[in-house]
């Protein structure tokens, strides 16, 4: 379908080439259909970029739903969650680096609060297992809920800078050992942080 072959295509250029460098002919060629088709799916270049990030979140936000349905103890799901958002980001480095560059600049600021209210669904999915363990008692009355929040994707987020990572530990290990290191990391934090003594 000519709508998936673009959003296929804006994936990959807008993660190679960043959103301003790619042009509306190259998304075109890539996909391999005519510029119009462009318009007529998304009407310009910011919608294209919006609903391919929603593409990406909407598996990230039926991944949450099928944690939420379980029934598990609110740590496990965290648990779960660290490991949804660890192994999505960081084999995704590339598409999350473009995704806080365009969002870090001063222009497109209507864009940038769309793409916003896209991502802080799934914040808020975060936000609202550690509330629910709060009322349950299992979690601390007294943690900042949106400072764990930032916490949990700023360390992620980090390990997205390839050079900085590598300077400070990856001196050795493969990647899929600093994934495991860092899993485990913020694992032991967030039990240290939030379950009652």
């Amino acid at each position: 379908m000519s709508k998936e072959r673009i959003l296929d295509a804006a994936d990959k250029l807008f993660v190679e080439k960043g959103y301003d460098a790619t042009s509306v002919r190259e998304l075109a060629q890539e996909a391999d259909v005519n510029i119009a088709m462009i318009s007529y799916y998304f009407g310009s270049k910011e919608n294209l970029l919006e609903e391919m990030i929603l593409r990406r979140t909407q598996h990230t936000r039926a991944k949450i739903e099928e944690f939420k349905q379980l029934d598990l103890h609110p740590m496990e799901i965290l648990d779960q969650m660290i490991d949804l958002y660890t192994e999505k980001i960081l084999y995704n480095k590339k598409f999350h680096l473009m995704l806080h560059r365009e969002l870090s600049l001063s222009q497109r600021e209507e864009l940038h609060e769309r793409i916003i209210g896209i991502l802080e669904g799934n914040w808020q999915h975060m936000k609202s297992i550690i509330q629910n363990g709060q009322n349950e008692g299992i979690f601390r009355e007294d943690v900042d809920v949106e400072m764990v929040v930032l916490t949990l994707f700023g360390l992620i987020n980090q390990c997205t800078q390839g050079k900085i990572t590598r300077r400070m530990i990856l001196k050795g290990p493969s990647e899929n050992e600093v994934h495991d290191r860092l899993k485990s990391h913020l694992k032991n934090i967030l039990r240290n942080h939030l379950l009652v003594k």
